[in-house]
């Protein structure tokens, strides 16, 4: 038909090469059969002054679950088993310490009684002689000011002054302070046991006389080459020496009455012969003894001590009353 338009129809695959040197038909024909893929494109370069590609950071709602769900697949310890609470314990009452019968009840008191007791002691025996103070401090050596404070009870008198004081008074310490006292104390402590003597005769009253009481101890010791003179504070009262260490000569003086000693023993020896000499020597008064050895005796008046040994001679010495 005149005047019509025919459509065009499509123009054959060109046999033209491609920019990579080959033709668009042989390239269809290489994809029909399943060839290689076509090489890829090379990279476009960054733009210059473009900035750089930041990673996008993962959104916290999915960390939260990420975290979430790895404390829900880790094993949870186990919780602790409670222990059983303790009963509380019930105090106890302290038990009130009932005192000894006869025992005072505060051990303060009574020193300070004792105290008092005695300065009123001292005061009696001066008034009772008749002496002023200055008679007194010129007999003892205390002086007058130290006597008028002791007998008002304003300081304690010393060992050494109790001695001095008992020795004016033709008395000894034990016999004062036997006085004084209201009834015999159970122990006597070593700080309370009244020390006399100097360092060559030294004595400690380990268990003073007390009216009621028939015995008192004495600790004493001679140091080498000691000689002394004892006259005993009671003459006539059965003494009881027994020698603990060292060894001590003990000589009666030729002028006491009686016939001295009541016994004397020397050890497990048995009986002296009449020709002994050392019973012989007793039997005038010379007594020899050595460590362990105990001489019991009754003493009328002075006797001499002498230390024999390089060593110190300690003895114990126990006098019984009638």
């Amino acid at each position: 038909m005149a005047g019509s338009s025919r459509p065009e129809e499509p123009a054959p695959p060109s046999d033209k090469p491609d920019t990579d040197g080959e033709s668009l038909q042989e390239r269809m024909q290489r994809m029909r059969a399943g060839g290689d893929e076509p090489p890829e494109e090379p990279a476009q370069p960054e733009p210059v002054g473009r900035a750089p590609r930041v990673a996008r950071k993962e959104p916290g709602r999915r960390v939260r679950e990420r975290e979430r769900t790895a404390a829900l697949a880790e094993p949870r310890p186990a919780p602790p088993t409670p222990q059983p609470t303790p009963a509380p314990e019930r105090e106890r009452e302290p038990r009130a310490v009932r005192p000894a019968e006869g025992a005072p009840g505060d051990e303060g008191d009574q020193v300070e009684a004792v105290g008092e007791r005695l300065a009123a002691r001292l005061a009696a025996l001066r008034a009772e002689r008749g002496w002023s103070l200055q008679d007194l401090a010129q007999r003892t050596g205390v002086s007058r000011s130290n006597l008028s404070r002791i007998e008002r009870g304003e300081i304690s008198p010393t060992a050494e002054a109790l001695v001095k004081l008992a020795s004016g008074y033709d008395s000894s310490l034990s016999g004062l302070l036997a006085e004084v006292e209201s009834q015999p104390r159970s122990l006597v402590r070593a700080a309370e046991q009244a020390v006399t003597g100097e360092d060559a005769w030294r004595r400690r009253v380990v268990s003073p006389p007390y009216p009621g009481l028939n015995g008192s101890v004495t600790d004493a010791q001679l140091v080498p080459g000691t000689d002394v003179m004892y006259d005993p504070p009671l003459p006539g009262a059965e003494q009881h020496l027994w020698l603990i260490t060292g060894s001590l000569e003990l000589t009666l003086s030729l002028d006491q009455p009686g016939h001295g000693p009541v016994s004397a023993s020397a050890g497990p020896g048995g009986e002296l012969a009449d020709d002994d000499p050392e019973l012989r020597a007793e039997k005038e008064g010379d007594f020899v003894l050595i460590r362990g050895d105990c001489l019991r005796l009754r003493l009328w008046g002075p006797a001499r001590l002498r230390c024999l040994s390089p060593d110190p001679a300690r003895y114990a010495l126990f006098t019984v009353t009638p």
